[in-house]
């Protein structure tokens, strides 16, 4: 397969870097000592550009005359960068749309007239989300793309990398806002997803070197999944037309998954060799390649072998690539057999193909030259893939679901609040001074001007949160009345509050009055004893009763305010955690349950990562706790004082080890609903 790759900010060009620098391992260079091109191109486009300098400086892989810098002309970029803002890659590249597509056009001329490329089969628009010049333009150049060519001529494929939980919440909300808005594109046949971490994460590491052996790893991938060398002509090994059709035909996201191993001869009699040669195949017993090739296939579904987490089971069709070696020959049954597994286990169909070792050719260590950097980038994997003496499985998923990282970026998202009102009057001097919410502000400190200034805005919004205060002591009061009065009033904090349209809120339009203006105040009590948190949001009307004006100032006295809406302020998550719980509690007899708190657990846990919440019950006969624990395709729910209790005195095994790493965040993969309860169940524990 042959295409033109388009980096796309910093993280993208470093990713096409990777590819371009295998290919020039494997193809070597021209006598001007530039890198043969006869399976990719590429094009890098960023908003720095100190970024485009720093990436291949000598040119030997991306020649200078194919990095773009866009938004020169547009004033908020200006050629420094988007500052981490996706909105800001979107419209520098919007601004520079033409000279995109002018670029592209010229590379693809130069194509056409390379002897090994001639054309190209497909576009890969690439890029990392979290950040924000590649994350933003993604979408414009796809849709440049399918502006200037007909779909059926050349399809454009995404390939995005997800920032790891490790880089906080800002890149987490960007690559989810991103994500959206790439999967949310149409001019995409596909996007193959790839996530930062897992098994690539050595915390030993330097940055340079996680990003290095990262990058040449899903660089390997690709090449071994488009079919290796390609020598001016379209892969007989894996038909490109295979490869875009199960993109097309799962839809949505991809991933893919990658194994590189040596098989061990099986043991027959007294007879065993460390590694297989060709010979010694008639001596072995019948179907062994099979068995060996399926567990195989077994080890690349499993989430640490795939480069997005997540639950093979839940895509819609797969490609199944395998390449033999120098000592063990795949067969075509074989390889059939594993698809035909695959294909029992997923949604839809699987596609297979198989390349035999004698026309592939990879090339990602030194042996032809100092291409890679020996301390960062080249492993012993590296020189016994690059002389053909593993097997290589390559798969990829497609029209994937349920998957946790994303669902963790989403909840990580939620968590940014960015205010859409800022704070004003008794609420900013409140938070200006560090004091607690509700906490009465000594007028004595205060000039007169000060309480009688001719500011509506600020007097209502701090009319809007003493209200809505007031009113969520008394809901908080009605659910659980444990909580000292002091506690209470300190741990309560404004989340938010933003000025609505009163024609919004009120059915009836013509009821909107000049002299009344409406909030949604969002409210939460946190607990620091148990870490838990009671959520309600409030929509309520402000109304002036009487303005009077005089030397010193306005004078606003208020009618009541009406309470138009009241409810829950728990996020999607968090409410369905609390409607199960209650189902459980209502199980146990508990008497009149109420949910008076929802918090990660253990209490230190990460922003991106919760699959364990402590939800804090209070009913009739007192106040108790519920684990709820995330799997799939159901939660499993345990009680503070029956299945906790018996799980943390048990004696120690290999499920309790499971379980609490589960609890204490060194799962990384949602477990299924089957295996929790078949840990508890080993455990003696009954489990909701």
């Amino acid at each position: 397969m042959k295409a033109l790759l388009i980096g796309c900010g910093e993280g993208g060009s470093r990713l096409t870097e990777a590819i371009m620098k295998i290919q020039c391992a494997t193809f070597g260079c021209d006598n001007e000592g530039k890198s043969l091109k006869k399976q990719f191109d590429a094009i890098l486009i960023n908003t720095t550009n100190d970024d485009l300098e720093d990436i291949d400086k000598p040119g030997i892989f991306i020649d200078g005359k194919r990095k773009l810098l866009i938004g020169t002309g547009y004033s908020e970029t200006s050629g420094h960068g988007s500052g981490g803002n996706p909105r800001l890659g979107t419209l520098a590249a919007n601004h520079d749309w033409g000279r995109i597509a002018a670029k592209i056009e010229e590379v693809l001329s130069e194509i056409n007239r390379n002897p090994d490329m001639n054309d190209i089969d497909a576009f890969f628009v690439i890029s990392a989300l979290g950040g924000g010049s590649g994350s933003g333009m993604g979408p414009v150049i796809a849709k440049v793309l399918k502006d200037h060519y007909f779909e059926s001529q050349y399809p454009v494929i995404g390939i995005v990398t997800l920032p790891p939980k490790e880089e906080g919440q800002l890149n987490a909300y960007n690559g989810y806002i991103s994500l959206q808005s790439w999967l949310k594109e149409s001019n995409f046949d596909g996007i193959i997803t790839i996530s930062l971490g897992g098994k690539f994460r050595n915390y030993r590491d330097e940055s340079r070197k996680y990003y290095s052996k990262f990058n040449k790893a899903v660089a390997t991938s690709l090449y071994i999944l488009f079919g290796g060398e390609a020598t001016g002509k379209k892969s007989s090994n894996v038909d490109m037309n295979d490869l875009l059709s199960t993109i097309r035909e799962g839809g949505g996201l991809c991933t893919i998954g990658h194994l590189s191993t040596k098989f061990i001869t099986p043991i027959k009699e007294d007879i065993k060799t460390p590694l297989l040669t060709h010979e010694e195949t008639e001596s072995l017993p019948e179907g062994w390649e099979t068995e060996k090739l399926l567990k195989a296939v077994e080890r690349v579904c499993n989430s640490n072998n795939l480069f997005l987490p997540v639950d093979f089971k839940t895509a819609r069709t797969a490609l199944l690539v395998v390449k033999d070696s120098t000592t063990f020959k795949v067969t075509r049954g074989a390889v059939q057999e594993a698809g035909n597994w695959l294909e029992r286990n997923i949604q839809g169909h699987v596609r297979t193909a198989d390349i035999n070792h004698e026309g592939f050719r990879l090339i990602t260590d030194n042996s032809r030259g100092n291409l890679f950097d020996e301390l960062f980038e080249v492993s012993p994997e590296d020189k016994e893939l690059s002389a053909n003496e593993t097997v290589e499985i390559v798969l990829l998923l497609s029209g994937i679901s349920n998957v946790h990282v994303i669902q963790k970026m989403r909840e990580t998202a939620e968590k940014v609040i960015r205010f859409t009102n800022p704070s004003r009057g008794e609420r900013l001097l409140a938070e200006t001074l560090g004091l607690s919410i509700g906490e009465k502000i000594d007028r004595a400190m205060l000039l007169p001007c000060s309480n009688e200034r001719d500011n509506e805005a600020a007097q209502s919004q701090s009319r809007a949160t003493t209200e809505a205060l007031a009113r969520f002591m008394e809901d908080f009061r009605k659910v659980d009345d444990t909580i000292p009065e002091e506690r209470l009033r300190k741990g309560v904090q404004v989340t938010d509050i933003r000025n609505i349209p009163a024609v919004i809120t009120c059915e009836r339009p013509e009821a909107a009055r000049e002299n009344a203006r409406c909030y949604l105040v969002s409210l939460a009590f946190r607990n620091h004893i148990d870490a838990t948190q009671f959520k309600k949001d409030y929509v309520l009307r402000v109304i002036e009763h009487e303005k009077k004006s005089s030397d010193i100032g306005t004078k606003i006295t208020w009618e009541n305010s009406e309470f138009i809406q009241e409810k829950p302020g728990w996020s999607p998550r968090e409410q369905r955690v609390a409607d199960e719980v209650r189902l459980r509690a209502e199980a146990d007899k508990t008497g009149n349950p109420r949910i008076a708190g929802i918090g990660p657990y253990p209490a230190c846990s990460g922003i991106a990562k919760q699959l364990v919440h402590r939800v804090r019950v209070r009913s009739d006969t007192g106040v108790s706790y519920y684990y709820w624990i995330e799997a799939y395709p159901d939660a499993v729910i345990l009680s503070e004082k029956d299945e906790m209790e018996i799980i943390r005195n048990a004696p120690a095994q290999r499920e309790i080890a499971y379980f609490f790493d589960l609890i204490y965040e060194r799962e990384e993969v949602v477990p299924s609903t089957e295996k929790i309860k078949g840990i508890l169940q080993t455990l003696g524990v009954r489990g909701g």
